[in-house]
């Protein structure tokens, strides 16, 4: 299993802990379940990539010593993160074990990764629908009670970017190269133990897949469909019509 290294210059042998992880805001690296920390794999080193000694982290037994020959390194700005170049990680590497349903895109490095459906596109009520996983409670409504279907909380922020999303796909909003870069790593981060120094490590997204997985989340290819179909059968009805008006 590939897996990246997360090096945390400064850190003694000592600091093998869970609170040094979530220190460094590697959290959800090694969350393959929400919550649910996984088998982590400490070693220090002498000498890591700023010169410095300092604890390397992985979901895998880490090397003995820093390579600079055979690892890529990027730093951040708690610590770097490091794969080895003949153990590249992918979407298979970095998957979580629950996971939201939505469509297969082929990235940058070639692999299939599965981007979450936030939004469903209805074509009987002609809308968007939500998508994403929902729980039922009660809830009061100008004093009254009601049983309603509601978003889990768990995904509130997913919510959030659903409705950013969907409006600029209706709007055909232009998406400024930030807030479309880090659009597609919240995407993908939902899946996969990643975030945007992963993601740029990598090298999986460029402009063109940023825009597609925006549209994928909001179930943008079933709105197309839907929409050729109605215009094909709007030119049907008016040649009919145009063929009755001429006979």
């Amino acid at each position: 299993m590939s897996q990246f290294v997360y090096f945390i210059p400064g850190t003694d042998a000592e600091a093998k802990t869970d609170a040094l992880i979530d220190a460094a805001g590697l959290t959800s690296r090694f969350e393959q379940v929400h919550g649910q920390r996984m088998t982590v794999y400490f070693k220090f080193w002498p000498m890591g990539p700023d010169g410095k000694s300092g604890l390397a982290i992985s979901a895998a037994p880490c090397s003995e010593t820093f390579d600079a020959e055979t690892m890529i390194v990027l730093e951040c700005a708690k610590y770097h993160v490091l794969y080895h170049t003949s153990a590249r990680p992918g979407a298979a590497d970095l998957e979580r074990l629950v996971e939201l349903a939505g469509y297969e895109i082929v990235l940058a490095d070639g692999g299939k990764w599965k981007i979450p459906l936030l939004r469903r596109w209805d074509e009987v009520k002609e809308a968007f629908v939500a998508a994403l996983p929902s729980r039922i409670m009660p809830r009061i409504r100008d004093g009254v009670g009601r049983i309603e279907r509601c978003t889990d909380v768990r995904y509130a922020e997913l919510e959030k970017l659903a409705m950013i999303f969907e409006e600029a796909i209706v709007l055909g909003v232009v998406w400024p190269l930030q807030d479309m870069f880090f659009a597609a790593v919240s995407l993908l981060k939902v899946n996969y133990r990643v975030d945007e120094a992963e993601i740029g490590v990598l090298g999986l997204l460029n402009d063109d897949l940023c825009l597609t997985m925006i549209g994928l989340s909001v179930d943008l290819p079933t709105l197309q469909t839907y929409a050729q179909r109605v215009a094909n059968e709007g030119e049907i009805v008016t040649g009919i019509m145009e063929e009755q008006a001429n006979g």
